[in-house]
């Protein structure tokens, strides 16, 4: 076994060097359903609170997540992924 705690090791030490690249996306409870579309992605750092915990359609995180990869400025950032509506923070002054 000690091939894979040396890949385990190895692993981590890369998530940790791109840790700051890595983003992470939240999409609530998911379904096996079609997926709806009209997906909308928020910076999880501007979201206040949600309508309790909404279902989404893997389809639709599958596309969200492709949205976001394709913009490198969302590298680093964590996403609610909904087909909900979020209450964002108020900016600050």
């Amino acid at each position: 076994m000690r091939g894979i705690f040396t890949d385990r090791v190895k692993a981590d030490a890369l998530v940790a060097e791109y840790q700051p690249y890595i983003s992470h996306a939240h999409p609530g409870r998911l379904t096996n359903k079609p997926g709806r579309g009209g997906v909308k992605i928020f910076d999880m750092a501007k979201v206040e609170r949600t309508a309790g915990v909404p279902t989404i359609a893997r389809e639709d995180v599958a596309d969200a997540l492709l949205t976001i990869a394709k913009n490198p400025q969302n590298a680093g950032t964590d996403f609610l992924v909904t087909i909900g509506d979020a209450v964002l923070r108020s900016p600050q002054k």
